[in-house]
């Protein structure tokens, strides 16, 4: 059957509340992704993980040797992607034919990953690495043997800790609440390192305490009321030190990184990141408020203000970043010349704006920017589903696109596979929780 997106206009809420949008969500993101890694895993069913060593642009799969080489960042990423799918599973009702494999597949990809985590930590002094071999030990790009350093962390320390908590066995909750702690005491105390991004150290960035903003909605389930309230703490403090540090209230431009020594805030802006650190703070907020009713009042107004000024981030760095011309957002942008110092337009940015925006659009009270929100909803709706969806490899998404031509690149903006189902999936399961609660609870769980 010939593939035709759905169009949103952008006029109201309705249009991501109905039937038909998640019956094509479903179609096109849940099942096809779920669909995907049953038929690679038949291909391959020795690789016990996730099989996403392919080219999301052409499908072509990797050579064998990149199966000796591994990621744990999708370690982590990959057992939280599959849990959030085995929570929807049963509502897809276009994987009744595969239900129990897929369940039990998915099932099978969490212990894995989760055990792989357990393995590779004690390997490597307690820390995740970026790249391993399949003996775990952490490896350079050529496959040499390297030791870690663990007086800082990484990406992949975080990605691990919430591939735990999600686990479901209590000791590797443990570990990954041991990792969360230890991440957020060294990476935001400036021991935040990047292995694939040439980060000086005299810079500091916001990314750190993005990252840990998303594993809030796990902790949250697993804690008594006094340590909600050290979530609760840490989540203020979080937001707190990023708006003081990245944000000019004035203007509402967002800096990634500002100068370690003067904290000055230089003009270079991911927009990505930054409207992914307005969806993650509003999510990690919504779970809070929900796990708690008692909040001191410095909290409930660290949040409040929140509420107000995360959404004016989101529709900010969207202006800056929006390529309206080759349909996509821009890898960096100058905010100063508005020069555009990347660009390429990587497919993930767009549903990470989708989730953020439907989050921003429920907590905003201003008419004017509930309008510029749902505007930007649909602009990346139908921008991902029209250019980005790839109907040749079930409908996968291509990596990245160039923003000066519009056409489809080879450019790896991380991790040199496909993802895990973890961006796009977990952006739209997010943003159907939304929709469930707060938006238009009768009409989504009537699809449910």
């Amino acid at each position: 059957m010939e593939y035709k997106p759905l169009v949103l206009s952008g006029n109201n809420w309705m249009e991501i509340c109905l039937k038909d949008y998640w019956e094509f969500i479903n179609t096109v993101v849940f099942e096809a992704g779920i669909r995907l890694l049953l038929e690679r895993h038949r291909r391959r069913p020795n690789f016990p993980f996730p099989d996403t060593k392919f080219n999301p642009n052409t499908g072509i799969d990797l050579p064998k040797s990149s199966y000796s080489v591994l990621y744990p960042w999708f370690f982590g990423r990959g057992a939280e992607a599959c849990a959030a799918h085995l929570a929807i599973l049963e509502t897809l009702s276009g994987l009744r034919d595969v239900r129990r494999e897929a369940q039990e597949l998915l099932n099978s990809f969490i212990k894995a990953s989760t055990d792989a985590i357990l393995k590779t930590i004690d390997r490597n002094k307690g820390r995740c690495p970026f790249r391993v071999n399949t003996n775990f030990q952490a490896i350079d790009h050529s496959g040499k043997a390297i030791q870690v350093d663990p007086s800082v962390r990484s990406p992949a320390d975080l990605f691990c800790a919430k591939g735990l908590l999600v686990s479901k066995e209590s000791d590797k909750v443990a570990v990954g609440k041991r990792m969360f702690w230890e991440f957020v005491e060294i990476a935001l105390d400036s021991g935040y390192r990047s292995e694939y991004i040439d980060e000086s150290t005299e810079l500091l960035s916001h990314v750190p305490y993005m990252l840990a903003l998303g594993a809030i909605r796990y902790l949250v389930t697993l804690e008594s009321d006094r340590d909600l309230y050290d979530y609760a703490k840490l989540v203020a403090t979080i937001i707190t030190t990023v708006l003081k540090r990245h944000y000019d209230a004035e203007t509402h431009v967002f800096s990634e990184y500002v100068l370690k020594t003067t904290h000055q805030r230089l003009s270079y802006l991911n927009p990505g990141h930054a409207i992914e650190f307005a969806g993650l703070g509003l999510q990690a907020i919504e779970a809070i408020e929900e796990a708690t009713s008692s909040l001191s009042s410095d909290i409930s107004a660290t949040f409040e203000e929140a509420k107000f000024t995360l959404p004016k981030i989101l529709i900010n760095s969207f202006q800056f970043g929006y390529n309206a011309l080759h349909h996509g957002i821009f890898q960096a942008v100058d905010t100063r010349t508005k020069e555009i110092l990347d660009e390429n337009m990587p497919w993930w940015n767009l549903p990470e704006t989708l989730r953020a925006a439907t989050r921003a659009a429920v907590v905003i009270d201003d008419a004017v920017l509930k309008r510029r929100l749902l505007d930007i909803i649909a602009k990346c709706h139908n921008d991902y589903f029209t250019y980005y969806i790839n109907p040749q490899l079930m409908y996968f998404p291509f990596r990245t696109r160039n923003g000066k031509t519009g056409c489809v690149v080879d450019v790896m903006p991380a991790v040199p596979e496909a993802d895990p189902l973890y961006h796009s999936n977990l952006s739209f399961i997010d943003m159907q929780d939304v929709c469930l609660k707060v938006l238009c609870p009768k009409e989504v769980n009537n699809h449910r």
